[in-house]
């Protein structure tokens, strides 16, 4: 009980985390406005997977292609899956780190030697993780810059459902 309790709140709290940070640095590439699902088993994750992200990409670049343009979604797709695929075992998996030495050794630390060496992972801000995570993957892993972000700002409050 005490396991699915504290997994809600982890899930709840980095969710609406994500959802903000995404506000933040949202994507120049953005369709659609983003959203987390949470699926352990990998064959629903795969269905769900191919009619969330592979077929509307297809079928946005099969109008694009018609329309005479450039096709650019199954490259996004393509992009987004190899950032996913890279944690997706991490993903899935419970991981349960015992933490008695490293609780034991931090009380031992004088007030000074605390604050400089600050492993209390009470003290981690979920928010504000998140926030940096996703401006790296932004950043690094897309290759966005900043000065595109009031671009990608406009465009992602185009998608926010909450102001319709």
């Amino acid at each position: 009980k005490e396991r699915s309790t504290l997994f809600r709140w982890i899930t709840w709290e980095f969710n609406d985390s994500m959802i903000e940070s995404f506000q933040d640095n949202p994507s120049n590439q953005i369709f659609w406005y983003p959203s987390v699902v949470y699926v352990r088993n990998h064959v629903i994750f795969t269905i769900v997977n191919f009619f969330v992200h592979f077929l509307p990409a297809m079928l946005i670049d099969g109008i694009l292609i018609i329309t005479g343009k450039k096709p650019k979604m199954m490259k996004i797709y393509r992009k987004i899956r190899k950032l996913a695929s890279a944690t997706m075992e991490l993903q899935r998996s419970d991981h349960w780190l015992y933490t008695d030495n490293t609780k034991r050794l931090f009380t031992l630390l004088d007030p000074v030697d605390k604050e400089s060496f600050n492993f209390n992972i009470q003290s981690i801000n979920c928010a504000e993780y998140v926030r940096i995570r996703n401006y790296g993957i932004r950043y690094f892993a897309c290759n966005e810059e900043d000065k595109d972000l009031p671009k990608a700002r406009k465009n992602f409050q185009r998608y926010d459902y909450r102001n319709l």
